[in-house]
């Protein structure tokens, strides 16, 4: 069985690359989920907004034209 402390300076270079990418990565990664979450927020929010708005203006709608048919009546 080899000894392990015997091995410890061969990998330890590698070891603090492959721990290098892998923080760079979880960044992006990170960093790319965190911006898709925030633009998922912003979708909802504004389309809450515009849907309120879309009521508002399909029921006034509606009010005019019962308006309109008792008029031409």
């Amino acid at each position: 069985m080899p000894d392990i402390s015997a091995a410890t300076p061969v990998i330890g270079p590698w070891i603090a690359v492959v721990d290098q990418l892998v923080g760079t990565v979880r960044i992006l990664v990170g960093g790319f989920f965190g911006m898709y979450i925030a633009m998922f927020i912003h979708r909802v929010v504004t389309y809450k907004k515009l849907s309120k708005k879309l009521d508002t203006i399909f029921r006034d709608v509606e009010i005019i034209k019962k308006e309109l048919h008792k008029k031409k009546k």
